[in-house]
């Protein structure tokens, strides 16, 4: 069974409004100054043993760190660990560890084009 050492749950907008955008600032104390404008914010969790950690501590155990594992949700009959241990399972849409391209496998591209029908029956560039 795969450990996760770590896991960050967050939405990643790569879209101008959430990175920002340097402007010229017109008013108020910074008017002339160049100001990073950020219009959209995006939230992030970040999970650890030690940060899951405070959670446990809450119940009337002792817990470290080397006692809380964090393993990917399979839906089948839970994780195989040891019991002494508190598991965390987190779902992820994606297999632990996932298999290596092959040579003959084609990355996807936005730009690509491909002469093979998606489930549509759609053909080339969209």
């Amino acid at each position: 069974e795969p450990l996760i050492e770590w896991i960050l749950i967050t939405s990643h907008n790569l879209s101008k409004a959430a990175w920002g955008e340097i402007q010229n600032c017109s008013t108020g104390r910074s008017a002339g100054n160049k100001v990073l404008f950020i219009r959209h914010w995006e939230l992030g969790v970040f999970f650890s043993p030690a940060t899951l950690r405070n959670y446990f501590d809450r119940s009337d155990e002792d817990v470290d760190d080397g006692h809380i594992c964090i393993v990917p949700y399979t839906g089948k009959n839970g994780p195989k660990l040891n019991n002494s241990r508190h598991v965390v399972e987190v779902p992820l849409p994606f297999d632990l560890h996932p298999c290596p391209y092959s040579d003959s496998d084609t990355p996807w591209s936005v730009d690509g084009e491909n002469s093979t029908p998606d489930s549509f029956g759609r053909i080339g560039c969209y």
